[in-house]
């Protein structure tokens, strides 16, 4: 690209504007608001009205934010400079041409951004936890409950769109029968990661997540039952389960039959809407009866993304602007 008069054509308003939001993808739909699960939410890149000269910040700005969601995915993009014009013009400058396909670059640096949009390599991460504990026994069921609540649909949206993540995962005493169980069914479940995906997987911090992720657990085969594609575009206001894990330990409950058959763990999920996301963890005895050891423990894993290309557009638990709730209880 050059940024100086020539034979090659002045650049019109149509041109950066192409870039900025009539193209598809396009830059603001990508880095701004967009829509659905396009979208970081950061500050939108004024078009340009017809017959205005094109100012060197509104290209800079082109440019700097292509190179910044790619380095946030960790995606691949083709050099935006020439030997013409190796670095960016002057803020003082006004763009008159464009050469040597700078444009077919950018088209396809968008391409490639938009086609990896739910990738975050980028670090640091924070992480915050939430613990209920059960500090007495109980027997029959015990249920955990968190809400997490954004300021917005959208503020809700930019931190899935953007990497974030929530998991979920239990403890209980381990000890003999319906303890043992209960154990070996929380263990089994693992850590359960909450992330953006429908269908197929998201790399996410060096790592391969499909919408439900099961890690750290040996709870495969018949023992789980996993809803892998019910990632944050598929939740809806029905609570909707996302893993059933039984566990492989049997003993005999004193009302006949095996509590191994039957007594499960299971995460569920609903959006509320206006973001606010229910998660219900369920520990349940089959058959009842079976008196369970106090301190078992649900915890709630927040990690949001990384703010080290993108600005912040999600809100904070430290400032407030998101918050969860927990509570738990037994029958």
């Amino acid at each position: 690209m050059t940024y100086q008069s020539g034979s090659l054509g002045k650049i019109q308003a149509g041109d950066i504007n192409s870039f900025l939001s009539t193209n598809s993808p396009n830059l603001n739909g990508l880095w701004s608001t967009g829509s659905g699960n396009s979208g970081y939410g950061q500050p939108p890149v004024a078009t340009v009205a017809v017959a205005d000269k094109i100012k060197a910040t509104t290209w800079n700005n082109l440019i700097d934010h292509i190179t910044k969601m790619a380095a946030h995915q960790g995606t691949s993009i083709l050099s935006m400079t020439n030997t013409l014009a190796p670095t960016l013009p002057a803020t003082s400058a006004q763009i008159r041409i464009i050469a040597d396909n700078v444009n077919t670059r950018i088209t396809n640096n968008l391409s490639s951004i938009n086609t990896n949009r739910l990738n975050s390599a980028a670090t640091p991460r924070s992480t915050s936890s939430t613990t209920v504990t059960h500090s007495t026994t109980w027997s029959n069921a015990l249920t955990a409950t968190f809400t997490v609540s954004f300021a917005s649909d959208n503020a809700a949206r930019y931190f899935f769109n953007a990497g974030g993540q929530i998991g979920i995962q239990a403890s209980h005493p381990n000890s003999t029968n319906i303890n043992r169980l209960l154990s070996e069914i929380c263990s089994n479940i693992g850590t359960i990661w909450m992330s953006s995906p429908v269908s197929g997987t998201a790399s996410i911090d060096g790592g391969t997540y499909h919408g439900i992720e099961q890690l750290g657990s040996s709870g495969t085969g018949s023992s789980v039952s996993i809803n892998t594609n019910y990632g944050f575009y598929n939740w809806t206001t029905s609570s909707t389960a996302i893993i059933t894990q039984y566990g492989n330990y049997s003993y005999p409950g004193s009302s006949g039959g095996n509590y191994n058959t039957s007594t499960f763990g299971r995460i569920s999920v609903q959006y509320n809407g206006t973001g606010s996301i229910t998660i219900t963890f369920l520990l349940d005895e089959v058959p009842n009866g079976a008196i369970a050891a106090a301190n078992t423990q649900v915890t709630l894993i927040f990690k949001p993304p990384s703010t080290t290309y993108l600005s912040n557009s999600w809100g904070s638990v430290a400032a407030g602007t998101i918050t969860i709730g927990s509570s738990i209880s037994a029958s």
